[in-house]
């Protein structure tokens, strides 16, 4: 219903509704991670920042949680501590690829942009068009890399890594 609530536009209805279900069940990953990213996107940042603190406490190797802690982070503005928690995500069981995308937005908020691009190029350089199409997409939706100015250069090294295999941005 959470889910259902967010699609239609009530993003209020959706935020109780994983409140609720968070307070039920505070041990899931999933829950955890999809609450503390829909109370980021609400304003609620403070708040996303303990669930994430929390659960990445809980799960100190979940992908999913240090990827939403980080994106909480990048939302607060809090670089140093967005790229330390993508270190540990670069050394948890996972997707290495997405670890290393969302390593190089950290780099690039803290203006490490020539480290931030040749992350960016290594990585991607190997990447078969269907993983790049899923990092891509995920990079994209989770971090402000779609909009934020001074992430044009890295924005760019994604779309031409993408080129013909993923959504035109």
């Amino acid at each position: 219903f959470g889910a259902y609530s967010l699609v239609i536009g009530r993003r209020s209805q959706a935020v109780e509704v994983l409140r609720q279900a968070y307070q039920l069940d505070p041990a899931s990953p999933v829950i955890a991670s999809v609450y503390m990213w829909l109370m980021a996107r609400n304003g609620q940042i403070q708040e996303a920042i303990e669930v994430a603190e929390r659960a990445a406490e809980q799960y100190p190797d979940n992908a999913r949680v240090l990827m939403s802690l980080a994106t909480t982070y990048e939302r607060a503005g809090l670089h140093d501590e967005e790229l330390a928690v993508c270190e540990r995500l670069g050394a948890a069981e996972g997707d290495k690829v997405t670890a290393s995308m969302f390593k190089a937005v950290a780099l690039a908020h803290l203006g490490r942009l020539d480290e931030a691009r040749l992350l960016a190029e290594e990585t991607l350089s190997g990447a078969d068009s269907q993983v790049l199409e899923r990092v891509i997409l995920e990079v994209y939706r989770t971090t402000s890399l779609r909009n934020a100015p001074r992430l044009s250069d890295l924005r760019r090294v994604l779309l031409e890594a993408g080129q013909g295999n993923v959504l035109d941005f």
